[in-house]
This record gives C-alpha cells, sequence and structure tokens, in this order.
C-alpha cells in the first residue's frame, strides 16, 4: 500500500519529468489510467503508476537527458515503446513514457501490439490541463474524448484496463496498422 507521503512524491517526481521533457520542446501529456484518475476520480491517484504520451522522433535514450538535470534519484528500463522511470529504484513509484511517433498526418504508439492501446490518432495537440492529486498536468484537448477513444466505458470502475479489454473505438485499427509500417510509406499519398 502506498503511503500519502510516497504518493505525493510520486506525483512530484511525474509532474518533475513533464516539465522538464516540456521545458526541452519534447511534447509530453497525461494519459492511461492516471487521466482516468483526473477526470473520473475527481484528481485522486488511484492507479499504481503515472503514465505520459511523449512524441520523439530521435533516439529514444536523448528523451532521458533533459531530465537528469535536478533530478531526484531514480532508475529506468527501456523497451521499444516505453521508457520507465523509477524513482529512487521503487517499482511501486513508477512514471511511463509512452513514445509515439508521427506518420504522416497522425501520431501513433510505435508498439502497436498493446492490445487497450493499439492504435489512435492525436486528433490535435491542443493542450488541456486536468488535476492529479493537487497538480496540475497537461493532457490532451478534450481528454474525455481521447478516453473513450482508448479505453471505451472508462467511468466504470474496472479491475483492469489492460488486457482484459478491447478497448475504445478500435475498428479502423487495421487499417491503422498500414499506416504505421514503414514499409509502406511510399504507398501512400
Amino acid at each position: 500500500m502506498t503511503t500519502v507521503s510516497n504518493k505525493i512524491l510520486h506525483v512530484e517526481f511525474a509532474k518533475f519529468v513533464q516539465n522538464n521533457l516540456l521545458e526541452n520542446n519534447i511534447d509530453c501529456f497525461l494519459v492511461g489510467g492516471s487521466l482516468i484518475n483526473a477526470v473520473r476520480d475527481k484528481g485522486n491517484l488511484i492507479s499504481d503508476d503515472i503514465d505520459f504520451a511523449i512524441v520523439n522522433e530521435e533516439n529514444i535514450e536523448k528523451i532521458l537527458q533533459p531530465i537528469y538535470i535536478n533530478a531526484p534519484p531514480f532508475t529506468w528500463t527501456i523497451n521499444s515503446c516505453c521508457i520507465c522511470l523509477h524513482l529512487s529504484g521503487d517499482v511501486k513509484q513508477k512514471v511511463d513514457l509512452f513514445v509515439y511517433s508521427k506518420r504522416y498526418l497522425n501520431y501513433y504508439m510505435k508498439d502497436i501490439s498493446w492490445m487497450n492501446e493499439k492504435i489512435h490518432s492525436f486528433q490535435t495537440f491542443k493542450p488541456s490541463k486536468v488535476i492529479l492529486e493537487n497538480k496540475e498536468f497537461y493532457t490532451f484537448h478534450k481528454p474525455d474524448v481521447f478516453l473513450k477513444g482508448v479505453y471505451g466505458d472508462y467511468m466504470s470502475p474496472k479491475d483492469s484496463y489492460y488486457p482484459n479489454i478491447k478497448g475504445g473505438d478500435h475498428l479502423h485499427a487495421m487499417e491503422c496498422v498500414f499506416y504505421t509500417s514503414e514499409n509502406n510509406y511510399n504507398k501512400i499519398d
């Protein structure tokens, strides 16, 4: 069980990460369960991690560089689409940075195998703000529309949103797979 002081440190670390990325021109938007908590749960962090979508066209390791400055101690792991940051090496205080890349007009998660966040495009990058544990975070314009598209009925609490759901409106997912494949770039208008 996360103590109140640990939760405060966790949220402050997440805010620190978002601020540093934004200051270094890396788009960073609150997503996932933490965004659901901000919208549905009136800003109370219930999720065990804090998730961000970041837009990065460069080497994934370069994302860590701006965070090092004045950062509290943290460890990290990296895979093809996500950087997991652990405050003071504590796996219970995790901040996930899901990496998206631009494919022509839209942005897609680099790893399309994630079931509940398969492929969704960001219709606009006009930012919106939400409150999570009394801290202001940037997220997508119209977060309710974004959450419905990814999770479907996110307002009804569930034990898990991953991997036991089909997600929101993903009828277009197979078409999107075509657009994210580098092999098809020369076939796209």
